[in-house]
C-alpha cells in the first residue's frame, strides 16, 4: 500500500518537476537518490548485521530470517532507485560538477555518513574493551558488536564513494578552469550600448 501511494506521489510530483527550471530539475533527482542511497545503506547494514548473527549462533538463525529479508528488500528496492537517478557511471560535465545544489549534497552526504561511521566505531571499541573485561557475561563478541559494525560498514562505503566523487567533480573542475574552458569564464552575453551611427562598427569590434 505504501509503495502505491508513494509511486502515485512521486509520479505527480515528477511531472510537475519536468516542467520547472533546470535547478528544480536537479534538486528532485539528488531528493530521490538521497532517499535511495538511504534505503540502501541501511539494507547493507541490516545484511550484515544479520549475516553476523546467523554466523554467532547457527542454531537460532531463524529468529534471524525476518532481520534477513528486510535487508535484502531495502537493497533491492533503495540499491536501482539510487542507481537510476544518481547515473554513478556518467561523469558529470564541468557546468553540472560546479553546480551548488550537487556540491551540497555530496558534502551532506559523505559529512553525515563520517559522523555516523565514526559514532559506530565508537560503540563497537566499546563493546570490545567491555567484552575484554568481563568475557564471562554469557554473551559471544560477534553478538555484540554486529549491530554497529553492520552500522559501520554502511556508511563507511557511503563516505568513501562520496567522498571520492567530490575529490574528482573539484578536479574536473579545475582542469576545465586551467584549460579555459570553465563556465566560470565564459561570456554568455554582452550588452552594448553606443550610438546609431557607431552600432555596426562597435559590434564587429566586440566580436
Amino acid at each position: 500500500a505504501a509503495a502505491l501511494i508513494g509511486a502515485a506521489v512521486w509520479r505527480v510530483h515528477a511531472g510537475i518537476a519536468a516542467t520547472r527550471s533546470p535547478a528544480v530539475r536537479r534538486a528532485a533527482t539528488l531528493a530521490v537518490a538521497g532517499l535511495g542511497l538511504g534505503a540502501a545503506a541501511s539494507g547493507i547494514g541490516v545484511i550484515v548485521n544479520a549475516t553476523l548473527a546467523v554466523a554467532a549462533n547457527p542454531i537460532a538463525a531463524s529468529g534471524t530470517r525476518e532481520l534477513l529479508l528486510g535487508g535484502i528488500s531495502a537493497l533491492v528496492v533503495g540499491g536501482p532507485t539510487w542507481w537510476l537517478q544518481w547515473r554513478p557511471l556518467r561523469r558529470p560535465d564541468p557546468e553540472e560538477a560546479v553546480a551548488v545544489g550537487r556540491r551540497v549534497f555530496l558534502i551532506a552526504v559523505f559529512g553525515a555518513s563520517a559522523i555516523v561511521a565514526l559514532v559506530a566505531l565508537l560503540i563497537v571499541g566499546f563493546r570490545l574493551f567491555d567484552f575484554a573485561l568481563d568475557p564471562t557475561s554469557g554473551r559471544v563478541l560477534v553478538d555484540r558488536v554486529r549491530a554497529p559494525l553492520g552500522l559501520l560498514v554502511a556508511t563507511g562505503l557511503v563516505f568513501a564513494y562520496h567522498f571520492a566523487v567530490w575529490r574528482r567533480d573539484r578536479a574536473a573542475v579545475a582542469a576545465a578552469a586551467a584549460a579555459g574552458e570553465g563556465t566560470a569564464r565564459r561570456v554568455r552575453r554582452i550588452e552594448l550600448v553606443v550610438e546609431a551611427p557607431l552600432a555596426e562598427e562597435a559590434a564587429r569590434a566586440v566580436a
